[in-house]
C-alpha cells in the first residue's frame, strides 16, 4: 500500500490501511470529545477521543480508522491516519480527514499536516483547514 494514499482509487487517496509512522509534531493538549459526521445506520461518523488524542472513524459503532493529532498552542498537528484495510476503497479516509479538519477549524486551531494523506487532502481542498 502506498504511503501517499493513492492505492484505493478514491478521489483523495483513501489512505486505507497504511501508516504514516511517527512524524514530528507539536505539544500535546486536548479538546473535549464531541461527534462529527452524520453517523446514521451504516454511515460513517467521526469523533475526537481525548484519551488517545485521535479522531476516530466509526461505522455502525465500530472503530474502522483513526487520525492521530498532537494539539497545543492553537495548533493541530496531524501525524498519522489509518483505515482498516478491509474497508479500503470506500472513501473512508477522505471522510475521516474531512471531518477531523472541519472540527479543528471549528475549534479555531491552525492545522499542520505532518501526515502525507492529510497534506494531500489539503492540497486538493485548501479551504478545509480555514478557521471561521
Amino acid at each position: 500500500m502506498a504511503q501517499d494514499g493513492t492505492q484505493d482509487g478514491t478521489q483523495d487517496g483513501g489512505h486505507d490501511g497504511t501508516h504514516d509512522g511517527d512524524r514530528q509534531g507539536g505539544a500535546a493538549g486536548g479538546p473535549a470529545a464531541d461527534g462529527a459526521g452524520s453517523g446514521g445506520a451504516g454511515e460513517p461518523s467521526v469523533r475526537f477521543d481525548e484519551g488517545s488524542s485521535a479522531y476516530v472513524l466509526e461505522v455502525d459503532g465500530s472503530p474502522v480508522g483513526r487520525a492521530d493529532v498532537r494539539l497545543g498552542d492553537g495548533v493541530a498537528v496531524f501525524t498519522h491516519t489509518e483505515v482498516d484495510p478491509d474497508r479500503g476503497g470506500q472513501g473512508l479516509g477522505t471522510v475521516l480527514v474531512r471531518e477531523a479538519l472541519a472540527d479543528a477549524a471549528r475549534r479555531g486551531l491552525a492545522v499542520e499536516p505532518a501526515c502525507a494523506f492529510v497534506a494531500a487532502y489539503l492540497r486538493r481542498h485548501p479551504d478545509a483547514a480555514r478557521r471561521p
